[in-house]
């Protein structure tokens, strides 16, 4: 199955000011590739400063996909060119502080991975989505976010307009889908959930996902 989220990652992506820029990643998995030795590899990496750049790479990206049977994630989070750079020089120092040079060249895109950003969205990661409705996940997502702000109501959070900024995109994955949000109480939702929904506050979504054969 071919999982093609390229038109609504576009709407999702926002760039304020020339600093700004998203991080892209095409992965291939040893999931994807259990009789391939050394599978995990990290085959391109990406930063995208504006929405047109994304338009640009399409076919690229997709190609490299097929070619490696690879998956493209983007992170929803945006990064910013001066921040990720300052953090890349501290992480050079410290490194060289503890005499590790190896592989010293991928200090910018780790970096890039773990930069966090103000008003951080999350993922809901829903592997199973006949387990728990969508309707049940959001409506619990709808009551804590009504708890925590006074002014909505009931009737405003659920205009569309307005609970987009609350619940953002549902991205489809291979086994279910990913529910972009703003930050909640993850205890609260494991009390409802379990451990059988993971919540990650600063990982990639899928992009793209090319029909994969086993090698």
């Amino acid at each position: 199955m071919i999982i093609d989220n390229f038109e609504q990652i576009k709407g999702l992506l926002e760039f304020p000011n020339e600093d700004t820029f998203y991080h892209l990643q095409i992965i291939r998995r040893g999931k994807d590739h259990p009789n391939l030795p050394c599978a995990n590899r990290t085959i391109m990496t990406y930063y995208l400063d504006s929405s047109n750049k994304l338009d640009k790479l399409k076919e690229e990206i997709i190609g490299i996909c097929k070619m490696f049977g690879a998956r493209a994630y983007i992170n929803l989070n945006p990064r910013s060119y001066k921040k990720t750079t300052m953090d890349t020089i501290a992480a050079l120092a410290h490194r060289d502080s503890e005499g590790d040079y190896k592989k010293i060249y991928r200090t910018w895109n780790t970096v890039c991975g773990s930069e966090k950003s103000k008003n951080a969205r999350w993922i809901i990661d829903v592997d199973e989505p006949n387990e728990f409705s969508y309707e049940e996940i959001t409506e619990e997502l709808i009551n804590f976010y009504l708890k925590n702000d006074k002014t909505l109501t009931h009737e405003q959070i659920r205009e569309p307009e307005v609970l987009k900024n609350y619940i953002i995109a549902k991205i489809p994955t291979k086994n279910g889908y990913h529910l972009i949000t703003k930050g909640f109480n993850r205890e609260e939702f494991s009390k409802k959930f379990g451990n059988k929904i993971d919540i990650h506050r600063n990982n990639p979504t899928i992009l793209y996902i090319p029909e994969i054969k086993n090698d």
